[in-house]
Parts: structure tokens; sequence; C-alpha cells
């Protein structure tokens, strides 16, 4: 990962929860590591409670990257595509929350 890093992702453990009804969602940039750790722990119902971006979010973040040389948290792209009306609520993690950088 690049030291050019924003929004805490150069810990890459640094996963959040937030609570979402009877479960717990992750923000997190470790979406694989996350995808089986949730997997191995409790099998497909672990799955559920795992946020993976909409594909779109990996490619406008690595774009951003290439442009900028600023590494910036999956959560900080999703929520920006979001707001821009490129992704629906459905597709993002919290998508009503107030991030602390908006």
């Amino acid at each position: 990962m690049n030291n050019n890093v924003t929004d805490n992702v150069s810990d890459p453990s640094n996963v959040s929860g937030l609570p979402r009804g009877n479960r717990t969602l992750y923000a997190s940039d470790r979406v694989l590591g996350a995808f089986f750790e949730a997997l191995m722990a409790n099998g497909l119902r672990g799955l559920q409670s795992t946020h993976i971006p909409h594909s779109d979010v990996f490619y406008v973040r690595e774009k951003y990257f290439t442009d900028t040389g600023e590494w910036m948290s999956l959560d900080r792209i999703e929520r920006s595509m979001y707001l821009e009306g490129m992704l629906t609520a459905r597709n993002v993690l919290d998508p009503h929350r107030k991030r602390d950088w908006e």
C-alpha cells in the first residue's frame, strides 16, 4: 500500500463495526480478508455481515490514486460516489450516515 494514505487505511486490520438491525456490517479495505474471516467463523451466515463494495468503487479508487497519488479508503470513495449519484443507497454501507470528512 502507498504511504500517502488517508481515512485510516494505513492499518490493514482497521475494521470498524457498524450496527444495522440484527447484524453488524463492516467498513474495511480488507474486503477479501473480511470475506474469508466471516466465512470461516460463521459459514454462509457470516457473509451477510460482510459489506463488499460495488466493483466500480475499486476502479474509481484506482483511477483517483493514479491521478492524485493519494490513496483513499473504500468507504470514502463509495460514499463520494453515492453523494454524486453514481451509486444507489442499497449499494452503499450505511448510506445515510454522515462521515467526519464531509
